[in-house]
């Protein structure tokens, strides 16, 4: 959301304004978003909502100045900009179905000895009258050695309408082959040196002939 030299109500003035930055201005722009989703689809779950905004995000963060284009994480910069328009569009919606309550999928920060493996699973939703043929591929941003996230049982789901299916992810790491590596969009320097950790992370794209959705 918008978060940048945002001009709003001035408390105390009567009429005045104030500018400011930050997420005290963004989030006002993600809870109207919220609302008239709800508006459009009173009967979806709050998960459902919030994947929608997820979902139809669009242009993703790149940072200043680099060739080829380097993509923010999504710990840094969530699913990209929302786009209201494509999400009051979109029928399909996915999201974290190993963890109620959540959206994104995650594996946590497990400690890696030898080889470990993880399965989660992302639940699909056709909210539409017809039926949907999407293809599912996980694509690695900030892309950490040893570490692997794959979606399984090939990349073409077919959704029935008004129907829902699971789809298995599999993350797994091989201890011999981390690397203690940083995210490039995170400065070394500020002005002290900046502590930060290795992640992986990622998109699981949901394409189909209509739109992409992202989690």
């Amino acid at each position: 959301a918008p978060g940048v030299s945002i001009v709003s109500a001035a408390k105390g003035t009567g009429q005045g304004a104030a500018t400011s930055s930050g997420t005290s201005m963004a989030t006002p722009f993600v809870a109207g978003a919220a609302a008239l989703l709800r508006q459009l689809h009173p009967g979806w779950t709050v998960e459902e909502i919030k994947a929608l905004l997820l979902n139809t995000a669009r242009y993703n963060v790149i940072l200043d100045g680099s060739q080829p284009p380097v993509l923010y994480g999504a710990g840094r910069s969530g699913a990209g900009r929302m786009d209201i328009g494509a999400a009051g569009r979109a029928d399909v919606v996915i999201y974290n179905a190993s963890n109620p309550g959540q959206v994104g999928l995650s594996y946590g920060a497990p400690a890696i000895l030898g080889a470990t493996s993880a399965l989660k699973n992302v639940r699909l939703v056709n909210k539409g009258p017809l039926t949907q043929t999407v293809y599912m591929t996980y694509t690695s941003v900030v892309d950490m050695p040893g570490v692997d996230i794959s979606v399984l049982g090939g990349p073409t789901v077919r959704l029935l309408p008004y129907n829902s299916l699971n789809v298995a992810v599999l993350f797994s790491a091989q201890a011999d082959q981390l690397a203690y590596v940083s995210d490039p969009t995170v400065a070394a320097k500020g002005v002290f040196p900046r502590h930060w950790l290795s992640e992986e992370t990622g998109f699981v794209y949901v394409r189909s002939e209509e739109h992409t959705s992202e989690l």
